[in-house]
This record gives structure tokens, C-alpha cells and sequence, in this order.
């Protein structure tokens, strides 16, 4: 088990932390990182695990965007929740694989032969436990569209 913070996190600063392991992948992969954020967003919860949350999403984005591709992420923050937009410019999701991406040890049709699948499983975990939600579709745009919210608590 593990106990989580409930400390303020930055979404900015969340956003750099989870893509900085990805900057060498995504480089060799001529891939593009846009960030949309004005800096002030937040949310209350525990930034290392958040970190490893988010950064399993833009894993799966990066593996799953062709080379010269681009991966966007926006953050916006409302009265009820703080909320983290991802969008990839790969393929996107088979229609059969969206109801199960965040299952443990599912591996979709077009998962990586070295793909576990664990990393999705494990972000949907630890935003949960946030008192968050994270989902999946096919973007509108193309590609894959992740979107998480961190919900305030309210009295």
C-alpha cells in the first residue's frame, strides 16, 4: 500500500518532470512536445506519484506516435477539478481496445512486443487514489486523447 501526499502540485512543473525522462526517445524519434499551461494550475495530491501517472500516459504516447510526429498536452483548471489534456499524433486506439487500456496486463492490438501492460493500469491507479478519473478515446483530430482530472473537494 502506499500513502499518497496531499500537498499543492504544480501542473506545470508535474508536466516537466513526467516528460524529462522522455526528451532522449523523443529526440531520436524527431518527435515534437507542445505544452499549453499558464502556469498557475493546480491540484491537491503527491507530485512523485503524479509524475509517474502522467508520465506513463506520455510514454504511451510517445511509443505510439510515428517519427516527426507531436504530442500536446493542455492544462486548464475550473471551480470542480484541474484537468490535463494529452493528445498524440499517432493512429489511435482500436475501437475494442478503449474499453480496456487501463486494465492490468491488457495489451492492445497495437502494443509494443515488449509492452507489459502495466503502464496505463498503473496511472489510472494512482489518479484514483487523487480523488482523479483519466480516460482514453480516439482524438477528433486523429490520434490518441487521454484527458485526467484532479476534482477539488468541495463542502
Amino acid at each position: 500500500t502506499v500513502e499518497f501526499r496531499a500537498e499543492p502540485v504544480n501542473v506545470s512543473a508535474l508536466l516537466r518532470r513526467a516528460a524529462e525522462p522522455l526528451a532522449i526517445p523523443m529526440e531520436l524519434r524527431g518527435q515534437e512536445l507542445a505544452v499549453h499551461t499558464d502556469g498557475s494550475e493546480i491540484f491537491t495530491g503527491d507530485m512523485q506519484w503524479s509524475t509517474e501517472a502522467i508520465g506513463n500516459i506520455l510514454k504511451n504516447c510517445v511509443e505510439h506516435t510515428p517519427e516527426g510526429g507531436k504530442i500536446e498536452v493542455f492544462a486548464s483548471e475550473t471551480a470542480l477539478y484541474t484537468e490535463i489534456k494529452i493528445f498524440d499524433s499517432g493512429a489511435g486506439f482500436a475501437q475494442e481496445d478503449i474499453p480496456h487500456l487501463f486494465e492490468r496486463f491488457y495489451r492492445g492490438k497495437n502494443a509494443d512486443a515488449d509492452s507489459v501492460g502495466i503502464g496505463l493500469a498503473l496511472a489510472r491507479t494512482v489518479i484514483a487514489a487523487q480523488n482523479g478519473t483519466v480516460s482514453a478515446a480516439n482524438g477528433k483530430r486523429g490520434g490518441a486523447e487521454f484527458s485526467v482530472r484532479f476534482y477539488k473537494n468541495v463542502i
